[in-house]
């Protein structure tokens, strides 16, 4: 209790000198008139306490050190040391003020008098732990225990001194506190206890007058309304007000504390306000309210005169933009071959930045005698385009040469077949099931011997049974895989060679269908679903196969099924799905409307814009 007194107490002192005594020093260094007000300092309570020669913790640490010390040999130090201090008493110094003989001693705190009991006060101020019991609880291996005790780490033959006292400890820590505070800017908030039970509803106005007094709320509050409302630097006021006076406006260059006093002049202020060294004291802040309403008024003022200069130079640089534009017409109407070369220019102008670079594009007529310039401009232009296509086209040489198969392929066959999109290949290892996918192919490829996918997608397959069901083609380097879509095993034991495959057959439409002609007496017939691409999987078929296989672009289309053959068409409906059906000649697929005129919309070349296409 006494180290938590002696804590308010210097933070009441510091609460004093930075704001009570720093107000009234700030007066006294700008030379302004200025009578001091009394309050209570109680700076002699914290000597009383912390004085190294003779203070309370001074004289505690003196018999904690010394051999046989005791709590009385304490307090007889104590009221000898301290009888002429008129914050301390005792039963000695003051029979009837309230302390035992020989046991307590009274301190007068800035928040009321307590008395204190000297028993124990060694003990509790002694600190025990001495470098062995340290350096036993810094080599356990508990981390905790490590980072609370660093000084365990020293080592065995180096000396220490006794572990520091609790009183000497605590007064080292608010020396510390005070000195961070005092070097910030202080705001205080005072809280102010309504009674002593904690209670709701209850005002006790003894406990209340009782906390404003010690708090030295009442002292404060008598310093501020002695003192000035505002003060500001003599260069901030100017600043901000300059243009209250015509002297001072637009720009004062002499001293500011001479142009702070013409403007405080030309408003008539002179007794509401004081004029200090390097600031400006106002008094009331009904004269700073009046000083920041005549600035409010003028700033309209200031401002029509900065939109007449603006709108002047507006004007002067509208004119001269008009003298330049009739000096240009002129010397353009003075030449007109001036003329044919701006119409080229503008013609071309970001040919750059068009995807045809400018191929499409009409060249103005020339004027009279300009032919052979035209002649050579197109030359050009050409040289210009055609190395530009070239230079755009490099970075997608591997891509264009993946395309070529398919272009020869299907180059005046089928007009939408993907060439401006981006081909992707293992379709199945996109999406949240690619782990899955992976694993399962991973060990179909290792019992087989293969080493790479080609191509993989879902499809819609007509399987032996003349039944369509839902699976995965995978083309390898060496096979053609058909997968059960939920484990990803080789379904109906469907694993054919690709060098085994004898032709494939698409239809001319965007229903992505693919015919692979196979030996066993049934073909393998899928539908690709997804954004898997059929000339991505004939081109895929046409790698991994040692032998040129005939490809086929037709809507006539005849397939091996259950051994016999059937025809295969193609329709499109307003169905709920795509499926295949079976037809009076064989079966057929139809394909939902809404899925062919999505497939055409995302084949376009307007929305692929490849360069290749």
């Amino acid at each position: 209790q006494f180290c938590i007194n002696y804590c308010n107490e210097k933070l009441q002192q510091l609460f004093i000198e930075l704001v009570m005594k720093r107000e009234q020093a700030e007066y006294a260094a700008e030379g302004i008139t200025w009578v001091d007000i009394d309050f209570f300092d109680n700076q002699a309570i914290c000597d009383m306490v912390e004085n190294p020669k003779g203070g309370v913790i001074a004289i505690l640490d003196e018999h904690s050190n010394k051999p046989g010390g005791t709590d009385a040999s304490f307090f007889a130090h104590l009221d000898k040391a301290l009888t002429s201090n008129d914050r301390f008493s005792s039963h000695s110094k003051d029979p009837s003020g309230g302390c035992r003989r020989d046991l307590d001693f009274k301190v007068r705190h800035f928040a009321g008098d307590v008395v204190y009991t000297v028993t124990d006060f060694l003990d509790k101020n002694n600190d025990s732990l001495y470098q062995d019991l340290k350096r036993m609880l810094y080599e356990c291996n508990t981390p905790a225990l490590k980072e609370m005790f660093p000084g365990g780490a020293d080592e065995l033959t180096q000396v220490h001194k006794n572990p520091m006292s609790a009183s000497m400890g605590f007064k080292m820590s608010m020396n510390e506190l005070t000195e961070l505070l005092a070097a910030k800017e202080p705001f205080y908030v005072r809280c102010i206890k309504p009674n002593a039970e904690k209670s709701a509803s209850k005002f006790e106005p003894e406990l209340v007058d009782h906390q404003v007094r010690y708090l030295g709320l009442m002292e404060n509050l008598r310093v501020r309304r002695a003192g000035y409302c505002n003060r500001q630097p003599y260069e901030l006021f100017v600043a901000r007000y300059k243009m209250l006076s015509p002297r001072t406006w637009p720009v004062w260059r002499k001293d500011m504390k001479e142009g702070a006093t013409i403007l405080i002049d030309t408003l008539g202020l002179k007794n509401a306000v004081a004029f200090g060294k390097t600031k400006i004291f106002i008094k009331e802040p009904s004269t700073l309210y009046l000083i920041e309403q005549k600035r409010e008024e003028a700033i309209p003022r200031l401002v029509a005169k900065i939109q007449a200069a603006y709108r002047g130079l507006v004007a002067r640089r509208y004119v001269k933009k008009v003298r330049a534009y009739v000096k240009i017409c002129r010397w353009w109407r003075s030449r007109k071959s001036t003329a044919y070369m701006a119409a080229v220019l503008k013609t071309f102008k970001g040919v750059g930045d068009r995807p045809d670079r400018g191929k499409k594009l009409q060249w103005p007529k020339p004027i009279p005698g300009a032919e052979p310039f035209e002649d050579l401009g197109r030359r050009i232009h050409v040289r210009w385009w055609t190395s530009a296509v070239l230079k755009r086209l490099e970075p997608r040489r591997a891509e264009i040469m993946l395309k070529m198969p398919a272009y020869e392929i299907m180059r005046g066959r089928r007009a939408l077949w993907g060439v401006g999109l981006e081909w992707v290949g293992n379709y199945c290892a996109r999406g949240d099931e690619k782990v899955k996918f992976g694993t399962g192919v991973a060990a179909i490829f290792e019992k087989h011997k293969d080493t790479k996918v080609e191509f993989s997608s879902k499809v819609l397959l007509l399987n032996k049974k003349g039944k369509q069901v839902n699976q995965c083609i995978v083309v390898s380097n060496k096979h053609i895989y058909l997968l059960d879509q939920k484990k990803f095993k080789i379904a109906d034991k469907l694993m054919v060679p690709i060098e085994a495959v004898e032709a494939i057959t698409v239809s001319t439409g965007e229903d992505q269908l693919v015919v692979i002609q196979v030996p066993g007496g049934t073909d393998i017939i899928v539908k690709l679903t997804g954004d898997a691409l059929s000339a991505e999987l004939v081109c895929a078929l046409l790698r991994g196969c040692p032998s040129s296989i005939s490809v086929n672009v037709t809507d006539k289309i005849s397939v091996n099924l259950k051994g016999k053959k059937a025809s295969l068409s193609m329709e499109e409906a307003d169905s709920k799905k795509t499926e295949f059906k079976a037809s009076k000649l064989g079966v057929r697929l139809v394909t939902r409307k809404s899925s062919v005129m999505g497939m055409k919309e995302r084949l376009s070349p307007d929305s692929a814009g490849s360069p290749t296409q």
